[in-house]
């Protein structure tokens, strides 16, 4: 446990280190217009991704870690890199100087008590943990038109936020992950070794991520931290207990070869949309946005139940305030209900048509019956369903008997599982709730997120023994993804102080 001085000790340094070096840096960061591979067919020849990882990798290394090992590694099928750093563990040294200071030895006893310090070393290098600290130097992609606090590659800090591309969905992940061990090591506590990764594909589906890690030959995890979640407000220490899985393909209808005369056409040839409407029927309910295929569906099982009643006073306002909806005061929503809002969105699966090909924009628009229809679905699924029979029941409920026997193809591009927390043991809750309980006066909260994140599920298979604390300093008006994104920093502050405290507790010999 630590001791009250303690705790403002790791609030003074952390706020220090953020203002003197991290939000310049932060910034800095964000004016590199980078995408994730996903949305740049040109990364490999651009440079944008290699630049911000090396960026990261100057800024651990300038941050003067002790026992800090850095190096860049590369899928070999696609070249993505990934910075992997490993900060070796202090506790033994730590644990040395503090004898040291304590008590002498009598010269007679010098001999058996080294042979006896030996062996009590080695059994003690066996107790050394692993802890894995993640986050993403990936971005989405960004319409300047619609931001209007500042330019998404020109980063601003206006009423203690921090506003640019990036800002909230996941630059800052590094600099609070790597700031924890920077104040440990300031502060002369131990800590474990640290194992810390920053991706450059998370907003591709981590598609390349394990193979990578399979390569860096890493030892059994036993705890991690996936700093790229965040909650309902900025009032609490929000731990993420689930995640949505998610399926994005593309759904392709032809009818021509190319394009004819309206005129000439519309009777006789069937349009594409109308098409592409009856098989989107097929999965989702046209009047209640329902999904109909039962391999996409899960039981909600007490515990979930419970946790949405536990939260719902925190969601209820959270529906209202987090969208930017037409007209405020009447949202428009699928259900007035707002436990049902919250189900829907925790562990109902979703359909949203996310981008179309086939249709001109309409200055282009004229009378012409088109050829193709491409549409681009995005599908988030329940956190317990699996993938493959949802891809196989996809595929042959949009592609089997199609009307007017046109031509369809459902093509997969990126499919991740979902992810239940399993159960935080004793050590991890405690020190959760004591960190909680100091920088934010209140106990932690769980909740679910309706977005998905696709390392978790693999990365609980890879490490099965290792406890996953998702959490990070996003709140629902910071706009991940959308116009205006920001950060707010006295948020990222306490969120960094408290994982702080958690990883300096656990780090403690038992």
């Amino acid at each position: 446990m630590f001791s009250k001085s303690q705790q403002e000790e790791i609030s003074r340094l952390v706020n220090k280190i953020y203002e003197e070096k991290a939000i310049e840096s932060i910034k800095e960061n964000i004016r590199i217009p980078v995408l994730s591979p996903e949305y740049d067919p040109d990364f490999l020849t651009n440079g944008l991704i290699d630049k911000t990882i090396n960026m990261g990798k100057q800024w651990l290394e300038n941050l003067g870690l002790e026992g800090l090992e850095t190096k860049i590694v590369k899928c070999p099928k696609t070249q993505t890199p990934l910075l992997y750093a490993l900060i070796k563990s202090n506790k033994i040294e730590e644990q040395k100087k503090e004898e040291k200071e304590e008590k002498k030895l009598p010269e007679k006893e010098k001999g058996n008590e080294k042979e006896k310090t030996h062996e009590e070393e080695k059994e003690k290098e066996e107790k050394i943990k692993n802890i894995l600290l993640y986050s993403h130097a990936d971005r989405m992609p960004v319409n300047p038109n619609l931001w209007t606090v500042t330019d998404p590659r020109e980063p601003i800090v206006k009423d203690n936020k921090l506003y640019g591309r990036g800002t909230c969905d996941d630059v800052y992940g590094l600099y609070a992950n790597s700031i924890v061990i920077y104040v440990l090591q300031q502060m002369g506590l131990p800590h474990d070794n640290i194992h810390l990764i920053l991706e450059s594909e998370e907003e591709s589906g981590s598609q390349n991520l394990f193979s990578i890690l399979d390569t860096l030959d890493l030892p059994d995890i036993d705890f991690a931290v996936i700093m790229d979640g965040g909650g309902p407000n900025d009032e609490h220490f929000w731990v993420t207990t689930s995640v949505r899985g998610l399926i994005n393909g593309v759904l392709s209808v032809d009818v021509l070869k190319s394009g004819v005369h309206s005129g000439d056409g519309t009777g006789i040839i069937p349009s594409p949309f109308r098409i592409s409407r009856l098989l989107l029927n097929r999965i989702e309910d046209e009047k209640t946005g329902e999904i109909k295929l039962k391999e996409l569906n899960c039981e909600i099982d007490e515990e979930m139940e419970t946790m949405m009643e536990n939260n719902l006073p925190f969601l209820q306002q959270t529906i209202e305030e987090k969208f930017p909806w037409v007209d405020k005061e009447k949202p428009i929503v699928v259900s007035h209900n707002k436990h049902e809002l919250v189900r829907n969105n925790f562990f109902g699966p979703g359909l949203e048509i996310t981008g179309c090909e086939g249709l001109p924009n309409l200055k282009k628009a004229s009378n012409v019956c088109r050829a193709q229809l491409k549409l681009k679905l995005s599908i988030r699924l329940p956190p317990v369903v699996e993938i493959q029979p949802v891809i196989d029941s996809l595929k042959q409920n949009l592609e089997k008997n199609p009307p007017y026997g046109a031509n369809v193809e459902y093509k997969p591009l990126i499919a991740c599982q979902g992810w239940l927390c399993k159960t935080f043991d004793k050590r991890i809750e405690s020190a959760a709730n004591r960190a909680s309980l100091k920088f934010f006066g209140a106990q932690y909260k769980k909740l679910s997120f309706g977005t998905s994140l696709p390392l978790l599920y693999n990365l609980s298979l890879k490490f099965p023994n290792s406890q996953i604390l998702l959490t990070g300093a996003g709140t629902p008006d910071s706009s991940p993804h959308g116009p205006n994104e920001f950060i707010e920093l006295s948020f990222l502050k306490n969120c960094t102080s408290c994982v702080t405290q958690i990883i300096g507790e656990l780090s403690q010999w038992k």
